[in-house]
């Protein structure tokens, strides 16, 4: 089966070589011709590969440390008392030290100047930095302290470099299998108890042993879930390999994604799946994920008593209130924000359509609104730049190697987080680490070279 937009011969996976530098995610230095004959230039010129012997093993402790945190997203718990605290104590703590003192090694492996990954991780981090600049111009009610926004903004930018650095094929592979079990896990765990009248806010489906709006739990499958189809699409190019177990966890996690009643979630992940089966070309995936999103939601209709009118009639949940309570507090400082230290909680009044009782809201419902508010016009223009070049990057690697990773699960995380998201820059347990951060550290280290 030929690989999408390329020619096989020119750009096609080997299976069982996700650990040499001919891999998919680490391109072909040649190049190839594409489909209309146009020669298409490598995604990057190739680097020098990762040192054998000394470097080895701080990546492999650099990466144990980042698969047990990104393993926490799913099952380390987390209480009303205690909050996330746990999780983040334990990128603070152990990730965090390990990645400063450790990965200092990987910055001696620079690639060659200009290239693309380099130039999106530094656009990267110029955001992030700005943001915690930004916080020496807040004005008014304080929502971080002046710790808070140097953890914040150290530990953001700490994780996608060290993200970018240890990631490769092989280890994105190991990785991706351990989420999805994790994910798996708990999916099926919180079905159980939500079927027993257990792990339920307001009727919609959460996490059994998080507190958390299940909003958050929404992400966490609806990444995962994607996560599976997209290793039955390339199981499915490759000819080789059982997708089954794959399938029955993508069923597992988009049934637990129904049930959170997550509207932009379900929505991201819909345009998410449908750009991978567009770019897999894949008829009988695509037909079969059509059904399966088909018959989950009519069965919920059609069981599930008021999930339906309550799906339909939430209306925008206060959004839209709330975006114009925000851009009304800028009061003008539309250039820069209000700072990045600045709160973005809103008081609904009592008698608001939206919360008759009153309620206080305690984030944006936007990580796009958020920015514009804390960073103004500049913070929004970087953020969008950083979306713009990543996706441009994911766009490339998908349309040259026949891997569109990077480009729908960033597309899922932009699609969560433009109506569901909070802020980009901070504590490591909020979701956007793991739906829009580790996708750009993907797209940053695509091209990564295996030590021989």
């Amino acid at each position: 089966m030929a690989t999408p937009f390329l020619d096989q011969a020119t750009c096609a996976a080997r299976p069982g070589s996700g650990d040499r530098a001919d891999d998919h995610h680490s391109g072909s230095p040649e190049g190839g011709a594409g489909q209309d004959g146009r020669r298409i230039e490598p995604i990057q010129e190739p680097g020098p590969a990762t040192p054998p012997g000394g470097d080895e093993w701080r990546d492999k402790l650099i990466f144990g440390l980042l698969a047990v945190f990104i393993l926490g997203f799913y099952l380390l718990p987390s209480t009303r008392d205690l909050g996330s605290t746990p999780h983040d104590y334990l990128f603070y703590f152990g990730m965090l030290p390990a990645f400063v003192v450790l990965g200092a090694s990987g910055l001696r492996r620079v690639r060659p100047p200009g290239d693309a990954g380099d130039r999106l991780l530094a656009l990267a981090l110029a955001f992030v930095l700005y943001l915690g600049v930004s916080a020496l111009w807040t004005r008014g009610d304080r929502e971080l302290s002046p710790l808070a926004v140097i953890l914040h903004t150290a530990a953001t930018a700490v994780f996608m470099v060290g993200s970018s650095q240890v990631l490769n094929d092989r280890r994105w592979n190991q990785l991706r299998a351990m989420v999805v079990g994790a994910a798996t896990a708990i999916a099926g765990a919180s079905l159980v108890g939500y079927l027993f009248g257990g792990s339920a806010h307001l009727g919609r489906l959460k996490s059994l042993i998080h507190f958390e709006h299940p909003n958050l739990f929404a992400h966490y499958v609806g990444f995962a879930a994607l996560i599976c189809l997209l290793r039955v699409l390339e199981l499915r190019r490759s000819g080789g390999g059982r997708t089954a177990p794959w399938v029955a966890a993508g069923l597992v996690l988009v049934g637990a994604l129904v049930l959170t009643l997550g509207r932009s979630t379900m929505g991201a992940f819909v345009a998410a799946a449908t750009l991978a089966v567009f770019v897999g070309r894949d008829r009988r995936v695509a037909a079969g994920l059509a059904l399966v999103l088909t018959v989950v939601v009519l069965g919920f209709l059609l069981v599930g008593g008021d999930w339906g009118p309550s799906f339909v009639y939430r209306g925008d949940a206060g959004r839209v209130f709330i975006y114009k309570n925000l851009l009304e507090r800028m009061d003008g400082r539309w250039l820069f924000g209000v700072g990045f230290a600045a709160s973005d909680d809103v008081q609904f009044p009592v008698g608001s359509p939206d919360f008759p009782r009153g309620f206080q809201m305690p984030h944006s419902h936007s990580a796009f609104v958020s920015t514009l508010y804390h960073g103004g016009l500049v913070g929004l223009a970087l953020l969008l730049v950083v979306v713009g070049s990543a996706g441009h990057r994911a766009w490339r690697i998908a349309r040259e190697r026949g891997d569109p990773t990077g480009l729908v699960l960033l597309l899922f995380g932009v699609g969560c987080l433009l109506a569901d998201g909070h802020r980009l820059v901070s504590n490591p347990h909020l979701s956007s680490w793991l739906i829009f951060w580790l996708p750009v550290a993907w797209i940053v280290s695509a091209g990564r070279r295996d030590a021989p």
